[in-house]
């Protein structure tokens, strides 16, 4: 089954290909189209949401402060060269053009992983896994780690871990602040730290308006679904999945587990 690929650079070449055959005009226009942006293409249930909100509220407090005096017109060009245009985009989806985006330079790409069997604990938590052994037969795992590992292997891209994310807060808002090149004072960084806390994150949920995107109901401000959070402890797994499930989704991608460097 196409679908379920094994190998990560046939699942590139195979996705290009058929991105070309769809759209060949915009597929070429887009890899070289000159306005910049930041793309969060994280794994899904990886801390990607919990990153972008991160991202967003660093985007926030540069913008509301940034005060951009031009003395001439070679300031003006110097900044219109050097400025980041304010498009934040998220996408799970592998795309050859953002891949190719981002390791030329031409996007700011940021990437989140998770130990695979957390996520899948935390995907059947949430609803969307109702049987383990056919998130399999359908290549949807596969695709998953393919993606994965194809945009974490991207030049330039910024790799982050969800224990990364979730426990160490603060230097993640650090770390991404500076490849933003944005920088922010130790009481910005609380700021930021507390209101993308698990506490203000569920108040946000309470408040959010929610709309149809895909299969998922989501609030497009914060990009929280319904059901966002569930339990975002790790190692969660463990009383999540059954032994041979667990050994299943070990053996259909162990290149995941290897590369990212999750005992298993």
């Amino acid at each position: 089954m196409i679908r379920r690929i094994r190998n990560p650079h046939i699942f590139c070449i195979w996705r290009t290909i058929n991105a070309l055959a769809r759209h060949p005009i915009q597929s070429l226009s887009g890899v070289y189209h000159p306005i910049r942006d930041i793309v969060n293409c994280g794994a899904q249930r990886s801390g990607s949401t919990l990153l972008h909100n991160i991202i967003q509220e660093i985007l926030f407090i540069h913008y509301r402060s940034s005060y951009n005096f031009c003395r001439n017109e070679r300031d003006y060009l110097s900044l219109q060269q050097n400025s980041m245009n304010c498009n934040f985009i998220k996408m799970h989806a592998y795309s050859p053009i953002i891949a190719r985006r981002i390791s030329t330079g031409r996007s700011i790409g940021f990437f989140s992983h998770r130990d695979l069997r957390d996520i899948m604990a935390s995907k059947i938590q949430k609803g969307s896994i109702e049987s383990v052994a056919e998130f399999i037969v359908s290549g949807r795992l596969r695709r998953l780690v393919n993606t994965a590992l194809l945009y974490a292997k991207t030049n330039n891209m910024q790799v982050f871990s969800y224990d990364e994310i979730v426990n160490d807060k603060q230097k993640t808002i650090s770390v991404a602040a500076s490849i933003l090149k944005i920088t922010l004072t130790d009481k910005e960084i609380g700021q930021i730290s507390d209101k993308t806390s698990l506490t203000n994150t569920k108040a946000k949920l309470q408040k959010a308006t929610f709309a149809k995107n895909g299969n998922n109901y989501v609030d497009k401000q914060s990009g929280l679904h319904s059901n966002h959070i569930n339990d975002p402890s790790t190692g969660k797994w463990k009383s999540v999945l059954s032994k041979q499930e667990e050994k299943i989704i070990i053996s259909e991608a162990k290149d995941y587990f290897i590369f990212f460097g999750y005992d298993f």
